[in-house]
């Protein structure tokens, strides 16, 4: 089973190493993308900081967050941000409608925040929800694009949740079995639909931002953030 990257969350990764159409590999502590670190171990705090990722932010709606307090809140060496997006939280209806809800997510009135904070931060991005699987993978998929990485490199990217999650995956179904975990399991099918969709309403990252209001320094400044 893969490790954590933090020993007290389960998805904790990079988004370093990821090849790009260039020929190049996006940077290493740059990006990091997470479940939620509720409870951060000293050495995980230290880790972070080693490796200048030192703006958090939490994508999870105010239920999640207020069940659960953010680890990195008010911890002086990190800036955080809350940039709630509670779509993604529930359980789809079915597989079809995973799609559908990470269309959703791409329209959230906190995406331009999420945005905004990356594209603004001194060092290192942290960004997480609940899984660090759904929420978590619309926003590096995003950045993925605007740097450059090929859809096979996204797909990857997305569907190494199902090997880090897989004691939560057990968990979820012992609490709800009648659930098809085809659902809660990210799947190949989901996301190659959402970059269609995502293609054919916006075209390119780029425009998806000039879309939410970024400024064009924000838009460059993302286009290279991983490079």
């Amino acid at each position: 089973m893969p490790q954590s990257l933090l020993e007290t969350t389960d998805n904790t990764r990079e988004l370093g190493g990821i090849p790009l159409a260039n020929g190049k590999f996006t940077a290493f502590d740059r990006v990091w993308r997470s479940d939620a670190p509720k409870n951060p171990s000293q050495a995980d705090i230290d880790k972070l900081i080693s490796h200048n990722i030192t703006t958090a932010i939490d994508l999870r709606g105010d239920p999640e967050s207020e069940g659960a307090p953010h680890g990195l809140c008010g911890n002086p060496g990190f800036t955080y941000v809350r940039a709630p997006i509670p779509e993604g939280a529930g359980i789809p209806e079915s597989v079809a409608a995973v799609a559908d809800v990470y269309d959703v997510i791409l329209s959230s009135p906190s995406m331009p925040i999420v945005l905004h904070t990356i594209a603004s931060a001194k060092g290192g991005v942290i960004f997480n929800c609940t899984a660090g699987k759904d929420r978590t993978g619309c926003v590096s998929m995003l950045l993925l694009l605007a740097n450059g990485a090929d859809d096979e490199a996204i797909v990857h990217n997305y569907l190494l949740s199902r090997e880090y999650l897989v004691r939560r995956f057990r968990i979820v179904h012992e609490k709800h079995p009648t659930v098809d975990m085809n659902i809660v399991i990210p799947q190949e099918v989901t996301i190659r639909a959402v970059l269609r969709r995502f293609r054919q309403k916006y075209g390119s990252a780029q425009n998806y931002f000039a879309s939410i209001g970024l400024n064009s320094k924000e838009i460059q400044t993302l286009s290279t953030f991983l490079q």
